[in-house]
């Protein structure tokens, strides 16, 4: 869906000598007159992945970020990347954090800049427990909702079992997506085919694997509100949302989210995760922010450092240019060291 004469994959693997994997850094060069060779996570850009990070068996971090460490110092030499860029990353991954020390300390330079957080639901304990971290009105509103839902014949949830349903209910979600951001008037991620082609190709690979689902809720025979949602092991995450926008009224986007709590509760998972962006209702649902960072890493070379240092003078002219028409935009929030607990220098 995103290839390009420009974008060139290169996955690192880490294995053991009998060729067991270890380790997994999918990366992706990117060529730009402006940034050069940058080299990047897969989900990075518009597909705007949380949590990406370098993927390792339980026990085998330290030599795995060793030896990742290792091969992106080889490939930053002359012809290689001189930047590179993890994005949309936790600031207490443990594997990731051992890389960015590795490569600091080779002279390597780092930019941090925070990030909207990523927002989890803790569902441990009883159905009222959970309500009870809720704030005081959405509690009031869940509990009125669900009654609501639970004596009605005319709503029900559905969720995509076989893949002609899941095929379906990513179509409705799609169109429920775009309804809302176009009456909105902006345009919704799905208006781009490159991200509607790879997020479909994707979500239908992940179902056959039992890791993706859908959840749509359903109000006279009419999809009214969908979410997709990524399977973890403890708890789901959720991806993309839609909702009818001709009934502001009822609430099905906020019916759905209690439905969707309560019913992830009973199937004994332990949370629900609402990923990057920091609405209001996340946090009235009793969700706890978890800082999310871009990491951007200069190799020790004279033209990437300049480059580096031009586009960021650049970066700072427009938004000094945008912040003139509205200073609000310079409020943002300040960057913090990564990593976090162990600080490099």
């Amino acid at each position: 869906a995103y290839s390009s004469p420009v974008a060139t994959l290169h996955a690192l693997t880490v294995r053991s000598d009998s060729g067991d994997l270890l380790g997994l850094a999918p990366l992706y060069f990117r060529d730009s007159w402006g940034m050069g060779r940058t080299l990047r996570f897969l989900g990075s850009g518009e597909a705007c992945s949380d949590f990406q990070s370098i993927l390792c068996v339980p026990g085998y971090e330290t030599p795995v970020a060793a030896a990742i460490s290792q091969a992106l110092i080889d490939s930053s030499g002359d012809g290689g990347w001189g930047i590179c860029e993890f994005e949309g990353v936790g600031t207490h991954d443990s594997v990731l954090g051992q890389v960015v020390r590795h490569l600091q300390s080779g002279g390597y330079s780092l930019d941090t800049k925070q990030l909207e957080s990523t927002w989890r639901v803790d569902l441990q304990g009883d159905w009222e427990q959970v309500v009870g971290r809720m704030c005081k009105s959405m509690r009031r509103q869940t509990r009125s909702l669900l009654k609501q839902f639970d004596g009605s014949e005319a709503l029900k949830l559905t969720w995509s079992d076989s893949p002609m349903e899941f095929a379906q209910a990513f179509e409705t979600l799609q169109d429920l997506h775009q309804q809302r951001w176009e009456q909105a008037g902006k345009e919704g991620c799905f208006a781009s085919s490159r991200f509607s082609k790879f997020t479909k190709a994707a979500c239908q690979a992940l179902h056959a694997k039992r890791q993706c689902s859908i959840a749509t809720l359903v109000a006279d025979q009419t999809p009214v509100a969908s979410s997709l949602l990524l399977h973890g092991a403890q708890g789901y995450y959720v991806y993309q949302t839609g909702r009818d926008p001709n009934f502001p009224t009822q609430r099905y986007g906020t019916m759905l989210n209690a439905l969707l709590l309560r019913e992830t509760q009973r199937r004994q998972f332990q949370f629900v995760d609402f990923l990057r962006g920091n609405e209001v209702y996340k946090d009235r649902l009793g969700a706890v922010p978890s800082e999310c960072v871009r990491i951007r890493v200069v190799a020790p070379r004279i033209l990437p450092r300049l480059r580096y240092g031009a586009w960021m003078l650049g970066s700072r002219l427009r938004r000094n240019a945008l912040a003139l028409s509205d200073p609000a935009n310079l409020d943002t929030p300040p960057a913090p060291s990564f990593p976090k607990r162990e600080q490099a220098e």
